[in-house]
């Protein structure tokens, strides 16, 4: 039967009265998981090899907002996911630093990068803006 290690990335404890959300969502280039019910169509044609800007994500105690161009925006939720969502990744016997305690036989491990225990659910349509220039 196919087998791998897993091992977790250790980081420092944080503070976690700090802030209400998680380090996936508290960092710029961190993770973050999005439900958004039904299709959101952008301006901007997408391709494979250039990713297009969908929108701004704020957010202000447990309600966030999705600013999609300038004239739309959608209301959503912070919720808790239950079971959590793990991110994993794998890795090479090369990249690996349990080169000795790898079960594995081909080489390669899994190594827990994330945990994922909160997620923005946005459950209604977009409201559309409107933008008054003053002059």
């Amino acid at each position: 039967m196919p087998s791998a290690t897993f091992a977790f990335n250790t980081r420092p404890a944080t503070n976690e009265s700090s802030s209400y959300f998680p380090q996936v969502l508290r960092t710029p280039t961190g993770l973050a998981l999005i439900e958004i019910q039904g299709t959101l169509h952008t301006t901007q044609p997408s391709s494979d090899s250039t990713p297009s800007e969908l929108g701004k994500l704020t957010f202000d105690g447990k309600t966030t907002w999705l600013w999609i161009g300038d004239h739309q925006r959608m209301e959503g939720s912070i919720v808790d996911l239950n079971p959590p969502f793990g991110v994993l990744r794998r890795v090479t016997r090369k990249q690996s630093e349990m080169e000795e305690e790898s079960g594995s036989p081909d080489g390669t491990a899994v190594e827990i990068v994330e945990v994922i225990r909160k997620k923005i659910l946005f459950t209604s349509r977009p409201e559309p803006i409107v933008n008054r220039k003053m002059t």
